[in-house]
């Protein structure tokens, strides 16, 4: 089963005292790191299928 980043956010919620305008700088933080780490993902990506040789060398 995969956990929503809403349903972490709100049992983070329910266990702190961070305002609401807090929690959605902090969903917004985690959406740009999330944005970030596909971004790299598809970079390593990219990189690792042009450092294969090919066969015809």
């Amino acid at each position: 089963m995969q956990v929503g980043l809403e349903d972490v956010l709100n049992e983070y919620r329910d266990h702190t005292k961070f305002t609401t305008d807090e929690l959605l700088m902090h969903k917004a933080a985690l959406k740009n790191a999330e944005k970030q780490i596909a971004e790299l993902q598809a970079e390593n990506t990219r990189l690792k299928s042009e450092s294969v040789p090919s066969d015809s060398e």
